[in-house]
């Protein structure tokens, strides 16, 4: 789950939080590419996976949350989609839990694919996750330490889907992100042996990714 403020170059919005997240055709893809099957920031309300963690593992247990993932003393062999609040406290504390279990990790396949704005280095969790500590657990072949969705170039679901009279309406169910979103993919070496992200997948995402009337066009 992410949590962003409305969109405040649009008329009558007063600023607020929701509950946001990449498109399904991207979990989707996330699943058929790249192995994903658990999320570590969702809830029963917006978890694409049958499996994921939660912050009210108490109450979302239920539903099929592993709990805090902030709580896990290591995670499952596996490959996994972090898509975290977009806060600054929060996102330096997932990159530093990240590194620490990529580093205990050993001969377990590992691998994130972890979503955040692009709010440059000088955010301390984006600096540390293109940094020098990260840069045994990248593996992108072009040099760089991430994919970037530009503004407005990329959608996500806007989270009324909680809304009984707008859940159904797909013009309110996915928004034009009007920021920057950087894509990390973090791997030890077994997790990048078993789910490479090549030039192609990197290039293949980023479709996913962009408004659905752009791959519309494209398909034309």
């Amino acid at each position: 789950v992410t949590f962003i403020g409305l969109d405040p170059s649009k008329q009558g919005s007063q600023g607020g939080n929701m509950h946001a997240a990449a498109p399904e055709s991207v979990f989707a893809w996330l699943r058929k590419e790249m192995g994903v099957s658990c999320e570590l920031f969702a809830s029963p309300l917006n978890c694409y996976f049958a499996q994921f963690y939660s912050a009210f593992p108490d109450v979302d247990s239920a539903f099929g949350s592993r709990g805090s993932f902030f709580e896990a003393a290591a995670l499952p062999e596996g490959s996994y989609e972090v898509g975290p609040p977009y806060t600054e406290e929060v996102m330096d504390l997932m990159a530093k839990k990240l590194l620490a279990l990529l580093r205990a990790s050993g001969e377990r396949p590992l691998s994130f694919v972890v979503f955040v704005p692009d709010w440059g280095d000088t955010c301390t969790a984006l600096g540390l996750m293109s940094g020098e500590e990260f840069k045994a657990f990248r593996h992108f072949g072009h040099g760089s330490s991430y994919i970037l969705a530009r503004g407005r170039e990329h959608e996500y679901i806007s989270g009324v889907q909680f809304f009984h009279d707008s859940g159904d309406d797909a013009s309110r169910r996915y928004y034009d992100v009007p920021h920057g979103t950087r894509v990390y993919v973090l791997q030890n070496s077994a997790g990048a042996t078993r789910w490479p992200f090549t030039e192609e997948k990197q290039r293949a995402l980023l479709s996913e990714l962009a408004p659905a009337a752009q791959q519309n066009e494209k398909r034309l």
